[in-house]
């Protein structure tokens, strides 16, 4: 079977997103705003349908390797194209659009993920948080 792909970024299109090299921790830091960024897009479209399915994927850079979703979708059916192209287009612009806050912070110049630091959310208020508070 043939599967198709879009790239859908790392993260809404409007925030800042985790830089390439910038640190030894950039790749684990984006690796979690790509999986923060997934559950935002299940949030606003659903689920995938039959035939499609949102994934990290991994692409060289001449400064290491970077991170954005991809969705795979099988050409031949129908919603999975339309839920690709969907995503695609219509993506969250912020974190807050989707009820959610970045998953990381820069602490000292280095990429700390939510949960690992003080100063971040830990991932699992990731849904509850809201204009920097947490939501009940």
């Amino acid at each position: 079977m043939h599967y198709d792909s879009l790239t859908i970024g790392s993260c809404p299109t409007s925030e800042p997103c985790v830089q390439v090299g910038r640190d030894n921790n950039y790749g684990r830091a984006q690796r979690e705003e790509c999986r923060a960024f997934i559950e935002a897009l299940r949030r606003l479209y659903g689920e995938e349908p039959e035939g499609a399915r949102l994934r990290v994927a991994s692409h060289p850079h001449d400064f290491g390797t970077y991170y954005e979703v991809e969705c795979k979708f099988d050409p031949d059916v129908k919603l999975a194209v339309e839920y690709a192209f969907k995503l695609e287009a219509e993506s969250p612009e912020t974190w807050d659009e989707v009820g959610m806050i970045c998953p990381w912070v820069r602490v000292n110049g280095t990429y700390s993920i939510a949960g690992e630091s003080t100063n971040s959310p830990k991932p699992e208020t990731w849904g509850r948080w809201k204009n920097g508070q947490v939501v009940a």
